[in-house]
């Protein structure tokens, strides 16, 4: 038997490059434990701010595992969602105008320009929802 020269992790043989996969299985082990509602509550939290993994990916076991407990799930993701979209507004506004400068004078290469963010600010203001939802 040959023996493979990538780098794979022994544990659930994962490369080490897959770290979205082990990032999915690390949340999804919640709705194994007791704390699975905690877990979503921070979860949902995380996630409409700055976390990658959605709060699906553990609402679905947990709902389907106490069927009973749905709402109270549901309702936890909610509010925990909307709490972190106002810290990622809070965050938006507060750290863009400590930032700002050096955003546009080391990140110009990703087309953050102020001429682009100017354009983008235009649209937002003439389509609002429209513009984010496109």
């Amino acid at each position: 038997m040959q023996e493979s020269t990538s780098k794979v992790s022994r544990k659930g043989d994962i490369a080490w490059w897959h770290w979205h996969r082990r990032l999915y299985e690390w949340v999804i082990h919640f709705a194994d434990t007791p704390h699975g509602g905690t877990a979503l509550f921070c979860l949902s939290f995380a996630e409409s701010s700055f976390f990658p993994v959605p709060p699906d990916v553990l609402l679905a076991p947990l709902t389907l595992g106490a069927p009973k407990k749905w709402f109270r799930f549901a309702s936890a993701c909610s509010l925990a969602s909307i709490l972190g979209g106002i810290l990622g507004f809070l965050i938006g506004v507060f750290l863009w105008s400590a930032i700002g400068e050096w955003a546009y004078n080391n990140l110009g290469f990703l087309g953050l320009t102020e001429e682009n963010f100017a354009t983008f600010k235009g649209w937002y203001e003439k389509y609002d929802f429209w513009i984010v939802f496109t």
